[in-house]
C-alpha cells in the first residue's frame, strides 16, 4: 500500500501478463495504524484484478517494540496486535 503514487499497481500490470501467481509479502508494522485496513483493501483489488492466484508469502507483526537504532527506525509492537493481525491473516485465508 503507498500513499504517494501507484508504484505497486505498476509493477503488477508489468509483471502480471508473464507470472502464473502472484506472492505479497506485508508487514503491517510499516504502516500507521490507521491505514493497515486499506493496505488489505489495496491488496485485494490490485490482485484480484489479475484473475490469477496470489498468497501472502511472508508476513509478521511485532509483539514488542523493536528499537533499530542504526536505522533510526522504531517499530510499534505489542502481543495484542500481533494475535489480531494472525487472526486477520487466517481469517483472510480461509476466505
Amino acid at each position: 500500500y503507498q500513499t504517494k503514487g501507484n508504484m505497486a499497481r505498476d509493477w503488477v500490470a508489468l509483471l502480471g501478463p508473464v507470472n502464473d501467481f502472484n506472492a505479497v509479502s506485508y508487514y503491517p508494522f510499516l504502516l500507521p495504524e490507521a491505514d493497515r485496513a486499506k493496505a488489505w483493501e489495496f491488496l485485494f483489488n490490485t490482485f484480484d484484478g489479475t484473475r490469477k492466484p496470489y498468497a501472502i508469502a511472508e508476513t509478521g507483526m511485532a509483539a514488542e517494540k523493536l528499537e533499530l537504532t542504526k536505522v533510526g527506525l522504531t517499530i510499534e509492537g505489542n502481543p495484542a496486535a500481533q494475535l489480531e493481525h494472525y487472526r486477520t491473516v487466517l481469517g483472510l485465508a480461509r476466505q
